[in-house]
């Protein structure tokens, strides 16, 4: 019998409604000398980012509304509730009442609660994967994906890699659709020994990424239309996603001095406004994909 591919759609986002100029942080020309980074925005895609006074939890809730409204799905027709972030509330009370909070708002009803983290800011495109993997057992039918982060700490904003932005974003994964994007394959690659704070982005794992999805799938990286990855500064992003078998032509490096890094949000925030600037269309395969040191996930999407 023929299986249907999962399909993402209802995809949105929600940035902090500060915007804000990389010149805005402390110290900023201070810290770039420390970390040994030319004063050359142009170069790195220093740019804008995001600040919310707001808990996380309230720019979730934001982005999910709008993904049920543009979906056209009610809270009743959702039966999994998968919440992201790379740091959740401390403590279980904690835990207990954000997702309360996030239940309510959205009217969900009594769903089955996931929480994923651990993986940084390859977190959302974790659940992604699993997700898909959910859908295509049969185990669900609709899944919510929420995952929401700021900045706690100014003196954090600005790191050797990426400017961080405060935001969310959300879509759901249900069984078939018409619209979105359906999901053709999900992949992992993980090197224990390397996950570690000082750790670097391996190429290597994405290249097994890719080899991954290649067996499932028969698609080739030559064959994507444009890789949506987190906005880490763009020579990272480019030496990376190069040496991981991809084009400079495929990148998708817009967002990077428009809207910074949002933590795991980026792939999907990227999707969403490639597709609105028109650089994808009907029939086109997008990567979304997220590397952290020790680990990378990805997505493959054929826009439909």
């Amino acid at each position: 019998m023929d299986t249907v591919d999962p399909v993402l759609f209802g995809a949105s986002y929600v940035l902090g409604p500060r915007e804000m100029s990389y010149l805005d942080i402390d110290d900023f020309a201070a810290k770039a000398a420390s970390y040994r980074m030319a004063e050359d925005p142009s170069l790195w895609g220093w740019g804008k980012f995001h600040k919310s006074d707001d808990a996380a939890i309230e720019m979730t809730i934001e982005t999910a509304q709008r993904t049920l409204r543009c979906s056209g799905l009610h809270g009743r027709d959702i039966d999994t509730l998968i919440m992201c972030a790379t740091e959740f509330p401390a403590g279980i009370d904690s835990h207990a009442a954000c997702t309360r909070r996030l239940i309510d708002a959205l009217a969900l009803g009594d769903v089955f609660v996931v929480g994923v983290t651990l993986n940084r800011c390859a977190t959302l495109l974790s659940a992604l994967v699993m997700a898909n993997a959910l859908i295509r057992s049969a185990e669900r039918r609709a899944i919510l994906v929420v995952s929401g982060d700021k900045i706690d700490s100014e003196s954090q904003r600005f790191q050797k890699f990426a400017i961080f932005t405060d935001g969310a974003a959300s879509c759901v994964v249900t069984a078939g659709g018409s619209t979105g994007y359906a999901i053709l394959a999900g992949a992992t690659a993980v090197e224990g020994a390397t996950m570690r704070v000082d750790g670097e982005i391996s190429s290597r794992l994405g290249r097994e990424v890719n080899e991954r999805i290649r067996q499932l799938v028969r698609v080739a990286p030559a064959q994507i239309r444009r890789v949506l990855h987190n906005n880490m500064f763009i020579p990272l992003v480019r030496m990376k996603e190069q040496n991981a078998g991809f084009r400079p032509s495929q990148l998708y490096l817009d967002n990077i001095a428009l809207k910074g890094h949002c933590f795991g949000c980026d792939p999907l925030i990227n999707l969403v406004d490639c597709r609105s600037s028109g650089l994808s269309g009907i029939g086109d395969y997008l990567l979304l994909a997220s590397s952290t040191p020790g680990m990378r996930a990805a997505l493959l999407l054929r826009q439909i």
